[in-house]
């Protein structure tokens, strides 16, 4: 590609490395969010087995209703991080998967033009052959 466009191929050299960078935070805010979560999970299975383990207790007492409803708390803040989680995982995945190759094409040929040089169907052609082919 480098010979089809020249040096306005490092383009594609500095979208990568820029793109990595928001791919390492995203990937890291990712990661804290689902130990995060787990909490919320380890805190779920603890009263759900508590509940399980004393089920007799529980009912003469009469407790069911509270003991449940802190286990469905549980659960919803559990379901507002895997949902946090799975919104960012899949709105970055989408990024990253679809829009990478589409915005270093974009950015190789405008800085090819933006160097004084003249785009003619034969380079783009061949250049985003090369591009598609290195994807």
């Amino acid at each position: 590609m480098f010979y089809q466009v020249g040096p306005s191929s490092l383009m594609a050299l500095v979208f990568v490395a820029i793109s990595t960078i928001v791919t390492s935070y995203a990937l890291n805010r990712i990661v804290s969010l689902q130990k995060f979560k787990l909490l919320f999970t380890e805190q779920r299975n603890r009263l759900t087995s508590e509940f399980i383990n004393h089920i007799r207790i529980i009912r003469l007492n009469g407790w069911e209703t509270v003991l449940i409803d802190k286990i469905i708390q549980a659960r919803n803040e559990e379901l507002d991080y895997l949902a946090a989680t799975g919104h960012l995982n899949h709105s970055f995945s989408a990024w990253v998967m679809m829009s990478s190759p589409r915005i270093q094409a974009v950015l190789i040929f405008a800085m090819y033009v933006y160097t004084g040089n003249l785009l003619t169907l034969t380079i783009a052609f061949s250049t985003f052959t090369i591009f598609t082919t290195m994807s």
